[in-house]
């Protein structure tokens, strides 16, 4: 059985999009998935950050208070 050049190229071009677009629901699936985790991370950076800056901050000012 042979298939001609012309029409073997059509269903690649057929079968490259539907993969494509398989490939493209499975990334979006994979990346909503990590999406609690990577906000999690960020969520607990920022507050750490925010919790070390307002800790020195009282630090400072508990000085300056006890010094007048």
């Amino acid at each position: 059985m042979s298939i001609p050049g012309k029409t073997f190229a059509e269903i690649n071009k057929a079968l490259e999009i539907k993969l494509i677009s398989k490939a493209g629901e499975k990334t979006l699936v994979n990346v909503a998935t990590m999406m609690p985790f990577i906000g999690s991370a960020i969520g607990g950076t920022v507050n750490g950050v925010m919790m070390n800056a307002c800790g020195h901050g009282v630090i400072a000012f508990i000085k300056i208070w006890n010094r007048s």
